[in-house]
């Protein structure tokens, strides 16, 4: 067991500012780590152990709360030293206090991030890379400091940062959202040996909460479909994408736009799902034959949508954000147009085939497989697989409900 607690020692010069060290215990034997900061000594609490700030808004008390701010860090740093050497086997308060003023691997928080955004992108791995350039921007609006070290994320300062999420009316899952991703940067740099193990996100939120699912009715489907768009193409084909989404079980604006003519084979569409290249068929209807009359591709076209143009990979990913952008807000338009309570997105038409589906008496597992939950994975161990007949089946189910095929 160790401990390190923050100390105070007064000067023997009364009135004169007196120094702060932090005095490491290990196996009954102690070392005191020097600080370079120094307080007086009505500045210090002898019962809290601590820093006390009458004034936080006086140019002192702002100078004290930076000392704090600093020797949290410089706490922090003894912990990762202290669980780095641990994991090593036995060792002595000497070698702490060795390895601290020598210290361990570290990086620059924006550095690593633009490095791990950088594989990523020559991965191909579009989306990670834009969630983590997205993840850091945020974390960089909360605290800008591009000097920031690898070693400075502190659980006190991470909470803190939970705190100003929430605050700026994120949700609990967009909160969890922001703080997971940062660990698995965090954690991606601890496997590259660029910061040390000790784990500063433990106290945050990083789960997730259960949320109303947002699913359109038979009815709303209805009113969708009958409502008269004639004079307003973008809007038709908004919400005719939106249609075809429904129809093949709630299938990703991604994995729409990627769509190829060469994926449409004797009465079945095979496609991998870009998300997880899970392997999914969908059994080919009416419903969908006459979307894709509606609005055929260019004949050089290698995509079944017209959605994108076939151009440079970048590109493609830019046509596919830009499309998937105005889908959603003409998608928002016609949901207001038509009065409903919750927003309209594609992802809608993926909660709208589980729902119907559900609602025709479909077995959750079939309805799970069909969705291509992965996280279903208890459904998927106990109930096995089941045919591409029977999922085929239970699209056609819900189509027939909506009397489409």
């Amino acid at each position: 067991m160790t401990s390190i607690n923050l100390r105070f020692r007064a000067s023997s010069v009364a009135g004169a500012l007196g120094s702060l060290f932090f005095r490491v215990v290990h196996e009954r034997r102690s070392c005191n780590i020097a600080m370079p900061y120094s307080i007086y000594a009505h500045e210090w609490s002898v019962l809290r152990n601590c820093i006390l700030v009458d004034s936080p808004c006086s140019e002192r008390g702002c100078f004290l709360l930076q000392i704090m701010s600093r020797l949290e860090v410089e706490h922090w740093r003894l912990l990762q030293v202290v669980e780095h050497l641990s994991l090593q086997g036995r060792f002595t308060v000497e070698q702490v206090r060795d390895a601290y003023f020598h210290p361990m691997a570290d990086v620059k928080l924006k550095d690593f991030v633009e490095g791990v955004v950088s594989e990523r992108r020559r991965a191909r791995k579009w989306r990670m890379a834009e969630v983590y350039a997205c993840v850091y921007r945020r974390f960089f609006r909360f605290l800008p400091d591009a000097e920031l070290m690898m070693s400075a994320l502190t659980p006190n300062l991470l909470k803190r940062y939970e705190q100003w999420l929430r605050a700026d009316g994120l949700s609990a899952n967009s909160v969890s959202f922001y703080l997971r991703n940062l660990r698995a940067l965090f954690h991606s740099a601890v496997m590259k040996g660029e910061v040390v193990c000790a784990d500063p996100f433990k106290d945050c939120f990083t789960g997730q909460v259960a949320t109303r699912k947002r699913a359109l009715t038979f009815e709303q489907i209805q009113q969708l479909r009958e409502l008269d768009l004639s004079a307003f193409p973008k809007l038709t084909f908004a919400r005719d994408l939106f249609l075809f989404s429904l129809f093949t079980r709630g299938m990703s604006m991604v994995d729409m736009a990627y769509l190829r003519k060469t994926d449409l084979h004797a009465g079945v569409l095979t496609y991998k799902r870009r998300k997880t290249g899970q392997l999914f068929q969908v059994a080919w209807e009416p419903c969908m034959q006459n979307f894709v009359d509606r609005y055929p591709s260019a004949a050089d076209s290698p995509y079944l949508l017209p959605i994108l143009t076939l151009s440079t990979l970048i590109d493609e990913r830019r046509q596919y954000i830009s499309a998937g952008n105005h889908i959603n807000e003409r998608l928002r338009e016609l949901g207001c147009m038509l009065g409903f309570q919750s927003r309209l997105t594609l992802y809608v038409a993926r909660h709208s085939w589980a729902t119907l589906a559900k609602f025709c008496h479909v077995p959750l597992s079939i309805i799970s497989q069909g969705l291509g939950h992965a996280s279903e994975r208890t459904t998927r161990i106990y109930l096995a697989s089941f045919c591409q007949e029977t999922i085929d089946e239970a699209n056609l189910e819900v189509l027939r409900h909506l009397a489409l095929a």
